[in-house]
């Protein structure tokens, strides 16, 4: 099988990319009820913070990935819990190591995808949890960079392959390998490019 990278979609408004890969097969969206006060008086104020809320509809997703899902946050009540276990212990108590700025917008399987909130854009970084302390790299300048990249390995897994795309061993194959790093490319400079394709390999 020969896996062919086209070009990403030349919008940049992360609500028409988040709107077509919650089209994508598998994509799963949960929408929960409207958050309470504590909820919302604890969200930290960014306005890319508010554009990512908006964009991703106030709800969470869920994305197929090479194991388990990605999965993504808006809500304020998920966006608060997803903060258990990196920012704070289950009794709300700040855990060593972790900056103030950070804030958890998802996670793949369970290495968190974070916002950095003291920029005028928040950048994304990730993070491998279980190495003793936090180690993030440079994911994505922008919230709108994190969603093209997600598009694009949603469009080449999802709806192009529909997950037909590992060998006999369950490994993902060379050619979509190869496949995806060129569409990633295409949206993000090489070392960021290069930590988003650690998140599907690794």
């Amino acid at each position: 099988m020969v896996f062919s990278a086209c070009m990403e979609p030349r919008t940049t408004d992360i609500h028409q990319i988040f709107s077509d890969l919650r089209s994508m097969p598998d994509v799963a969206e949960q929408t929960l009820p409207e958050p309470s006060a504590e909820a919302l008086a604890w969200m930290p104020y960014h306005p890319d913070l508010n554009l990512w809320r908006k964009a991703l509809r106030n709800a969470d997703l869920s994305i197929p990935w090479v194991a388990e899902d990605v999965y993504l946050f808006s809500h304020p009540a998920s966006l608060r819990a997803a903060q258990i276990g990196y920012a704070v212990d289950a009794d709300g108590k700040p855990l060593a190591g972790w900056q103030d700025d950070w804030v958890v917008l998802g996670h793949a399987l369970g290495d968190p995808i974070i916002g950095r909130l003291a920029l005028a854009h928040i950048e994304v970084l990730f993070a491998r949890h279980g190495e003793g302390s936090w180690k993030p790299q440079l994911l994505a300048l922008r919230l709108e960079h994190l969603a093209a990249a997600l598009h694009a390995w949603g469009d080449l897994f999802l709806r192009q392959h529909k997950q037909d795309v590992y060998d006999d061993t369950y490994a993902l194959r060379p050619d979509f390998v190869e496949a995806l790093r060129a569409r990633i490319h295409e949206i993000l400079p090489p070392e960021q490019a290069n930590v988003f394709m650690q998140m599907v390999m690794d």
